[in-house]
């Protein structure tokens, strides 16, 4: 599973504007929350970012809403594009993809418990480049996490060896870097680093999956007062108790496990291969 390391700094106080049109064109992004002593790390294929700053940034102003309207149409197609619509439950969304790569982007999101909220397509930023031309931008997300918030696009490996695409993403994030907004682009090598990638495509089958709920009372009762709890203990335990309900749901007591992981109610390193081996912790806001 991708090990979706972000690298993030922080950020400073700016001021903002917005018009709307047919869609909402940014001039500059939104408020984004103070970031607490991370620090930054320049992204190790273009090396982009923004400085570290200590003033603090008000809350973003924008609420998760079960639609999401991006600010521009989707892109047509090209080769290997793959474009559709992700449903995350963390957000209580759906987000549009427009290419394999962002799909897998949301993917990791949806799983990386230091990830709190994401959006896709947030805005559109116009701005002029260091050659004086007016050019637009728009990310590919939007991401809050407990230190912050962070803009961030993703890019495959080959494309980051094309002078035009590298200038154009240094131009931005050049820009982000006046206006004091964490920026950061993130590779296909970070986020389909394995074992996480297989873990996330694993959990993410399973994150919409019906589920019994005096086996989710049970399953949390027994991580609560168990001290070092397995993933393979709590199969065990289910299995003992509640062997009736797993026969009636037509669910294997293995898939139970895996639901179980991906919908939210335990805390478990992701960046482990799932086996019986693994550790699992209760979580202090379980989403299940």
């Amino acid at each position: 599973m991708p090990k979706l390391s972000f690298f993030f700094s922080n950020l400073k106080d700016t001021t903002f504007s917005c018009k709307y049109q047919s869609a909402p064109i940014l001039t500059h992004p939104p408020p984004f929350h103070r970031a607490q002593g991370s620090p930054f790390m320049i992204d190790r294929i273009t090396g982009l970012g923004a400085e570290m700053n200590e003033k603090s940034i008000p809350s973003l102003g924008v609420a998760p809403s079960w639609k999401q309207e991006e600010v521009r149409n989707a892109a047509i197609p090209k080769h290997r594009s793959q474009v559709g619509y992700w449903v995350s439950r963390k957000t209580r969304s759906a987000h549009r993809h427009e290419s394999l790569l962002e799909k897998h982007g949301l993917l990791v999101m949806e799983f990386d418990e230091r990830v709190l909220w994401y959006r896709t397509q947030p805005f559109t930023l116009v701005f002029e480049t260091p050659e004086n031309s007016k050019t637009r931008h728009t990310p590919d997300f939007l991401i809050r996490t407990a230190d912050g918030d962070v803009i961030v696009d993703v890019k495959n490996t080959q494309h980051l060896t094309y002078q035009r695409i590298v200038q154009k993403l240094r131009d931005v994030s050049h820009e982000f870097r006046r206006l004091g907004t964490r920026y950061t682009v993130i590779d296909d090598s970070v986020i389909c680093a394995e074992p996480r990638f297989e873990n996330v495509k694993t959990l993410g089958h399973f994150l919409h999956w019906d589920i019994h709920p005096n086996i989710v009372k049970a399953a949390k009762h027994f991580v609560a007062n168990e001290s070092s709890p397995t993933l393979g203990a709590l199969l065990n335990y289910i299995d003992q108790s509640y062997n009736f309900e797993i026969c009636q749901s037509k669910v294997s007591l293995a898939n139970h496990g895996y639901i179980l992981l991906a919908q939210g109610c335990f805390s478990f390193d992701i960046n482990l291969p799932i086996d019986l081996s693994l550790e699992i912790k209760r979580r202090s806001v379980a989403s299940c």
